[in-house]
């Protein structure tokens, strides 16, 4: 895992990311593959940002859910690639986590993204969702949720 360090302070004292106004420094950003999950978190002394890969297997997933708990990390955004998001997204909550469900469209509206890899995607989520740039798409209760994967859905 490799650190990044950046960051200044603005006139009001609010620390910047390349520009943007840094609204909270406890959140996190992933990419998600089907085989390698790219997350983008501030590490641990809070000096910087990191960046961690992590498999799609269950161990790795609790693995990515304490690696973030010992980072301090609130919230963590991710987009809704495929059915691949439907576990880390479990794993995570289940680890007290707040996850934001982003929608891939709305992470290409915003404009100065870097050459599209996976390692930039995570830091990029993480930028947009530090900068309070990013709403969750609509997600029911787990009750709903286990509901519907009991009952047909019907036109």
């Amino acid at each position: 895992m490799k650190a990044k360090r950046e960051g200044k302070t603005g006139q009001n004292g609010r620390r910047q990311r390349q520009g943007l106004p840094l609204m909270r420094s406890d959140v996190a950003g992933m990419d998600i593959g089907s085989e390698t999950h790219w997350v983008c978190a501030p590490t641990q002394d809070g000096s910087g940002r990191e960046i961690g890969d992590f498999g799609a297997t269950t161990p790795e997933l609790i693995r990515r859910a304490e690696w973030l708990k010992a980072r301090q990390v609130a919230s963590l955004a991710m987009e809704s690639t495929g059915v691949y998001w439907i576990a880390p997204h479990e794993v995570l909550e289940a680890h007290g986590l707040k996850v934001l469900l982003v929608d891939t469209r709305q992470l290409a509206q915003v404009p100065g993204r870097d050459k599209k890899t996976d390692p930039t995607d995570c830091e990029w989520i993480q930028r947009l969702h530090s900068c309070g740039l990013l709403r969750g798409s609509f997600r029911p209760s787990e009750e709903i949720c286990m509901l519907r994967t009991l009952t047909p859905l019907t036109a």
